[in-house]
């Protein structure tokens, strides 16, 4: 399962799920603890990216093997740039629903699930939104939006 890693402004690096930023059920999502601890404590995200782990069927268990790691823009953008002002983090699941027909065979319902993690680098008058697949390998998408 993908997940976020965030830098802080006191040099911090968090993860999702990661000690005091776990997933547990009836409290609030490890984004929003995030958030909290970053109120609570006067600090700003200055960096955000996706770590995606790659893993290998051997056929009696998975191996992981690697990582994809996908950047958005920092603080300190690698390649020059704007500075995003903030960062948004979501989850976002489809469930498709379509006929197909097979040879020598009625039609029939197929339904097929994308789920993607996205990140969001905010900045003035747009932001920019990377989605990573997390049922595809190595699959994602950017998108611009004014705001």
């Amino acid at each position: 399962m993908a997940k976020w890693i965030a830098a802080l402004s006191n040099g911090q690096n968090v993860t999702e799920g990661g000690e005091y930023f776990e997933d547990v059920k009836g409290e609030p999502s490890s984004w929003r603890k995030l958030r909290a601890y970053i109120e609570l404590n006067g600090l700003k995200i200055t960096a955000i990216w996706i770590k995606d782990d790659i893993f290998l069927n051997n056929g009696n268990e998975l191996i992981k093997i690697g990582e994809r790691i996908y950047n958005l823009p920092s603080n300190k953008p690698k390649f020059g740039g704007s500075i995003p002002v903030d960062y948004e983090y979501g989850r976002k699941v489809a469930l498709n629903s379509r006929k197909i027909k097979l040879v020598g065979i009625e039609g029939s319902d197929l339904d097929t699930v994308e789920q993607y993690i996205t990140i969001s680098a905010i900045y003035k008058d747009f932001k920019v939104t990377l989605s990573v697949d997390e049922l595809k390998e190595g699959v994602s998408w950017i998108t611009i939006t004014e705001i």
